[in-house]
């Protein structure tokens, strides 16, 4: 019985680990490129770095990003500025913020 009991909470632990890598992308992993918003603005993801630009595609900061264990998109901005927002991924979309990136 105490065996049966270990074997449940293993698989309950993989089945959390499991649906954490797939809410943050597998491991919070998003692959290089331009992501583009509706609205013309755009995130352009190399490694870690990370560029954002406006609609007329002029950058307006730069920085490095991650995603944290709790599923946090957290942008370090060159300018020392940090900004943490809700991260999603579903295939070449990015939902950062509430706002979808779709990449280009």
């Amino acid at each position: 019985m105490k065996n049966t009991f270990r074997l449940i909470g293993i698989i309950a632990l993989a089945v959390i680990v499991g649906s954490s890598m797939i809410a943050c992308g597998g491991g919070g992993k998003i692959p290089n490129g331009k992501y583009v918003a509706s609205f013309g603005w755009s995130y352009e993801f190399s490694g870690n770095k990370l560029k954002e630009f406006n609609s007329d595609n002029d950058l307006i900061d730069s920085g490095t990003w991650e995603i944290s264990k709790e599923g946090i998109f957290i942008f370090n901005t060159d300018a020392g500025k940090t900004e943490r927002h809700s991260f999603s991924r579903n295939g070449d979309t990015l939902t950062i913020g509430g706002t979808a990136y779709v990449k280009q």
